[in-house]
C-alpha cells in the first residue's frame, strides 16, 4: 500500500474515531488505546526519532506518473527510530493531527506489545 493510501485510510479512521467520540476543542477522546498519547510523550519516553517525515499540510502530491494531483488529509509525521531498548529494530510511529491544531496524537496500530507497554507505562 503506498504512502497516500495508508495516510488517507488513517486519516479517515481516525476521523471516524474523533467524531463518534464527540469533536471539538476538547480534543481526542480514549477511542483507542494511542487517542490520547501526544507526540510530547513519546518523545519524552523515547527521546528524539533518528528520522522524522513531516507532512504538515496533508498528504504530499502524487507523482506525475500515477496522475499527480493532491489528496485531502490531515497534517501527519512519520517517526522512525532504527533501534528502541526493550523492543528491537526499526520501530515506526505515525502521529496525525486530525483537529488542525498543532496536536498530533500517536495513530500507528501497533502489534508489537512491547512498544505500547514502554510507551503507556515507561517500563
Amino acid at each position: 500500500m503506498d504512502l497516500r493510501m495508508r495516510v488517507t485510510l488513517v486519516s479517515i479512521l481516525v476521523c471516524g474515531l474523533w467524531c463518534a467520540a464527540g469533536c471539538g476543542a476538547r480534543g481526542p477522546q480514549e477511542t483507542s488505546a494511542h487517542a490520547d498519547i501526544l507526540k510530547e510523550h513519546v518523545y519524552a519516553r523515547l527521546g528524539p526519532p533518528d528520522e522524522i517525515e513531516a507532512f504538515p499540510d496533508g498528504p504530499p502530491p502524487q507523482p506525475i506518473e500515477e496522475g499527480g494531483g493532491y489528496q485531502d488529509g490531515f497534517p501527519f509525521e512519520d517517526w522512525h527510530y532504527k533501534y528502541v531498548e526493550g523492543v528491537g529494530y526499526d520501530v515506526d510511529l505515525e502521529f496525525v493531527d486530525v483537529c488542525m491544531c498543532g496536536k498530533y496524537v500517536l495513530v500507528t496500530d501497533s502489534s508489537n506489545t512491547a512498544i505500547d507497554e514502554l510507551i503507556t507505562n515507561g517500563n
